[in-house]
């Protein structure tokens, strides 16, 4: 797979991140539950990785070093988006339990 494939495919992957960002930033707070597993009474399938925790990092560090400038900052931009979005979540369930416990 030549240099132009691997970046066209990163583009099309972090366009979808994007993408998948913004319809959950646009998600209101009751879509989030406590057992992120289950929605809606169905479970989610679990995730399998097929490969090691050391293979998937050396990879990840593979498809930071094929990116160009602007679609690597473009992909940490997304990236804390997504963290943000995480940590505001965790906010915001702290605060519920602590309203339920001064009930």
């Amino acid at each position: 797979m030549s240099l132009c494939h691997m970046q066209a495919e990163l583009a099309r992957e972090l366009r979808a991140a994007a993408k998948a960002v913004a319809e959950n930033s646009g998600s209101n707070e009751e879509d989030t539950s406590e057992d992120e597993g289950m929605r809606d009474g169905k479970a989610a399938p679990a995730q399998k990785s097929s490969l090691p925790a050391a293979a998937e990092d050396d990879e990840a560090a593979m498809k930071d070093i094929m990116m160009t400038r602007k679609t690597k900052k473009f992909y940490e931009r997304v990236q804390r988006a997504q963290q943000g979005k995480r940590e505001r979540v965790e906010e915001l369930e702290a605060r519920k339990q602590a309203l339920k416990r001064r009930k």
